[in-house]
């Protein structure tokens, strides 16, 4: 059953094109209403709203000030560790929680403010106001689930959006239809076999409903994830925004590396800036570590990192550390064949042959699905654990 926020959501994204895909100087202001109205709408008390709005609030004005952004940084990460309960670890340190709610988007906001505050000083400094941070941080196409963006291409599209004369409606509201159909269909029958045959395996384990489970369930992570991308991408364009691409056929990566090159594209750009290069640099400097010995620390921890950050559960540490397990040997045997081949050129061309491309999808893919088994279940109880 679709909630009342939903509808009002709905019908907001396809308004909001009419409000601000025109030049105007109040379409900052128009698109700053829209978002707080929004926001408001999802709080569910006094409390709530004041804790959101001091959460946002506060980097905007101490990051201008502090010398060392750094210290902020770490501060806003301890917080977001505990405004979105991992309770592993805030109940195994004993600190109590003085409020139940959790802030919506709080996982993207975090993002936005790391990318705010470390780059505030090397920004042109009459894109940096209030209004604009706000907007950057709280804009509905992009606050549930990304595409993550950054401030001031933000800002760009938000003082000069593309002409809407420029624009393929027909096509745009395609993807959009098709990202809609993707959700409401696809994902959503994937997502009812995937639970019928999982509620199967807690009554009775077979191999082969457990492969069915394993499969669906890949299907309707991607299928809900890119549909969700196509609607916000395309309605986000028709108000004049380009919100960058966060899929590229990623279940036809030939390893983990290719593949979160082409899943959730924004992250794993977002994720190399500000995790994997700062840890290859700080490593870099013992000079006890090769750079490869180096990379492969900086993958595992990048991807861990990663992992703990979609979710709050057991689960979700299990999913990182699967995931930077994955990623590190990628690079291991990458680097191994590469050696054994003769060079890049002769990898590339190697893995372009149709068996060892069959292979590479096939294997690639198994270990991405069975670790996607961690965002929809408790694969621990499936497994008598």
């Amino acid at each position: 059953m679709i909630s009342l926020n939903s509808l009002i959501f709905t019908g907001v994204l396809f308004l909001a094109p009419f409000l601000l895909s025109i030049k105007s100087k109040y379409r900052n202001w128009i698109f700053l209403l829209i978002n707080l109205s929004l926001i408001l709408i999802s709080m569910s008390s006094v409390l709530s709203a004041i804790i959101t709005f001091a959460w946002i609030l506060i980097p905007y004005f101490l990051s201008s000030k502090l010398k060392k952004a750094h210290l902020l940084i770490g501060a806003l990460v301890l917080g977001f560790i505990y405004l979105n309960r991992y309770d592993w670890i805030i109940s195994s340190l004993g600190i109590p929680y003085l409020f139940t709610f959790k802030l919506l988007g709080l996982s993207y906001i975090l993002f936005r403010q790391i990318d705010f505050v470390l780059n505030r000083s090397s920004m042109d400094q009459k894109n940096i106001n209030l209004v604009h941070y706000l907007n950057y941080l709280l804009s509905f196409y992009t606050i549930l689930a990304g595409p993550i963006l950054k401030y001031e291409a933000f800002v760009e599209d938000l003082k000069d959006p593309q002409d809407p004369k420029e624009i393929d409606v027909l096509s745009v509201l395609h993807r959009v239809f098709n990202g809609y159909i993707k959700i409401f269909v696809l994902s959503a029958l994937c997502s009812s076999i995937s639970i019928s045959i999982y509620r199967q395996l807690l009554t009775h384990f077979d191999v082969l409903s457990f492969i069915g489970l394993t499969i669906t369930n890949a299907l309707f992570i991607y299928f809900n994830f890119s549909g969700y991308c196509d609607v916000m991408i395309g309605m986000g364009k028709l108000s004049g925004f380009k919100i960058d691409e966060n899929f590229n056929k990623p279940y036809l990566a030939q390893d983990l590396s290719d593949f979160w090159s082409r899943w959730h594209m924004t992250l794993t750009q977002w994720l190399t800036n500000y995790v994997f290069n700062p840890i290859v640099v700080i490593f870099a400097r013992t000079e006890k570590l090769s750079l490869e010995k180096v990379q492969v620390i900086a993958f595992f921890i990048t991807f861990l990192v990663a992992g703990l950050w979609h979710g709050t559960t057991l689960n979700f540490l299990i999913y990182g550390i699967l995931q930077g397990f994955g990623v590190s040997l990628s690079k291991v045997i990458n680097d191994y064949r590469i050696k054994r081949l003769g060079g890049r050129k002769a990898f590339r061309a190697h893995r372009q042959k149709p068996l060892v491309k069959a292979i590479e999808i096939t294997l690639t893919l198994s270990y991405v699905a069975l670790s996607f088994l961690f965002f929809s279940f408790d694969v621990l109880a499936l497994l008598g654990m």
